[in-house]
C-alpha cells in the first residue's frame, strides 16, 4: 500500500511538472507571436535594422527604433519597411523624429492593413533575473546569407535607477547581433520594456 501511495504521489508530481512545461511552453509561443506581430524590418541605403509598432492612428502607424539606426538617413534617401506578412510599406521621411537624450527615434507609415501594435508593461517593476525576449532581425554574415528573425531569451542581470549614456538601464544576457537593434525586449506576459540598443 506504502508502495502504491509513493507511485501515485510521484506520478501526481510528474503530471505538476509536464504541466508547467506546457503552460511555459504555450506561454513562450504566444509571447514569440506577439513578438513577431509587433516587430518590423527596417530597411535603409546604409544598414538595416528593426522598429517596433506602438500606435495606430487612423491609417498611420508609428514606429519606435533605436536612433543610432536611423542618424544616418538623409532627405531624398529610400527608407522603406516590412511588415510581419510580408507587406513592405515606404516610411514617411519628414516624419522621422529623435526622442531627446536617448538613443531612441520614432517615425510613421500608411496603411490600411491592420498590424497588431505593442502593449507597454512597466520596467521600473522589473529585477534582476527577470525572464526577457528580445526580437529582431540580425544582418545576413557568411554562416546565415540571409536575415532570418530570431527570438531569444536570456535574464536581466543589471537595472540602473539612473538614465546612462543615450538612456541606457536595462542590461540583459539575451543573445543578439547587430541588424537587431530597435527590436522589442517584452517581459513574460508580452509586455514591451524596452528597446533593444546596443550589445
Amino acid at each position: 500500500m506504502l508502495k502504491r501511495n509513493i507511485f501515485i504521489t510521484l506520478l501526481f508530481f510528474l503530471s505538476i511538472l509536464v504541466s508547467r512545461k506546457t503552460v511555459k511552453a504555450e506561454i513562450k509561443n504566444e509571447v514569440a507571436s506577439i513578438a513577431k506581430s509587433i516587430n518590423v524590418k527596417i530597411f535603409t541605403p546604409y544598414s538595416d535594422a528593426t522598429g517596433v509598432l506602438v500606435k495606430k492612428d487612423s491609417n498611420k502607424y508609428l514606429v519606435l527604433t533605436a536612433w543610432h539606426a536611423l542618424e544616418g538617413v538623409q532627405k531624398g534617401d529610400s527608407l522603406e519597411i516590412e511588415t510581419n506578412d510580408g507587406s513592405f510599406h515606404n516610411v514617411l521621411l519628414d516624419s522621422i523624429e529623435k526622442i531627446e537624450n536617448v538613443d531612441l527615434g520614432i517615425f510613421n507609415f500608411e496603411s490600411s492593413k491592420k498590424y497588431k501594435v505593442a502593449d507597454f508593461g512597466v520596467p521600473q517593476d522589473s529585477e534582476i533575473a527577470d525572464k526577457v525576449y528580445v526580437y529582431g532581425f540580425p544582418l545576413p554574415n557568411n554562416s546565415v546569407e540571409q536575415s532570418i528573425a530570431r527570438f531569444e531569451l536570456g535574464q536581466i542581470t543589471g537595472i540602473s535607477s539612473k538614465y546612462n549614456k543615450d538612456g541606457y538601464q536595462i542590461l540583459y544576457d539575451n543573445s543578439t547581433l547587430p541588424g537587431m537593434s530597435g527590436g522589442s525586449i517584452l517581459d513574460m506576459n508580452g509586455k514591451l520594456l524596452g528597446i533593444h540598443g546596443r550589445s
